[in-house]
């Protein structure tokens, strides 16, 4: 009975041990969901909050296949956001990720259809900005378009800069209020 109790404390100092959630890296928690009593579990079945990394920003931007052999790191970039007309920011690629999430199959009890492989996933390309965006307010996930520039076709490259700078003044237009 007394070890038994014992392995119960053991287990209790544990469990209270456990219940302390550190963060990974400096950065905040949003849409917190978390409240005395609940259970978490080290599985990602369902989060208990969406923690927000400070660390440097970065974007993914998801580009067509067709664009596979004009992505690289290192090519300039622009952006432009919708909240901000007028503006646009240079960058520049990081990284083009190596897989494609249409690649991915999940096992399951079911069989796959066609329809599944009918789509043409996109390649997801890691962008940084190097202007200052510290003026502006943009919630992390805002809207962007991205135009990366290779060595190739540098003439094109010129109309490109041109066109994105008339779709940015485009975004001081909007009707939808």
């Amino acid at each position: 009975m007394v070890a038994q109790l014992k392995a119960q404390l053991i287990q209790a100092e544990f469990n209270l041990r456990e219940t302390t959630v550190v963060a990974p890296t400096d950065g905040y928690v949003t849409q917190l969901a978390l409240r005395p009593g609940m259970m978490a579990v080290p599985l990602p079945l369902a989060p208990l909050m969406t923690f927000v990394h400070t660390e440097q920003d970065f974007y993914v931007g998801a580009f067509r296949q067709n664009s596979l052999q004009r992505l690289k790191s290192g090519f300039e970039a622009e952006f432009l956001f919708r909240a901000l007309p007028g503006k646009v920011f240079k960058g520049k690629v990081v990284e083009v990720l190596p897989t494609i999430p249409e690649g991915q199959i999940q096992a399951s009890g079911t069989l796959r259809t066609t329809q599944t492989f009918n789509t043409s996933g996109r390649a997801m390309v890691k962008l940084v900005i190097e202007d200052d965006m510290s003026e502006y307010v943009l919630p992390t996930g805002s809207n962007v378009e991205i135009a990366v520039y290779s060595d190739s076709f540098t003439h094109v490259s010129i109309m490109r800069k041109v066109l994105i700078r008339m779709k940015s003044w485009q975004n001081y237009l909007y009707l939808d209020h």
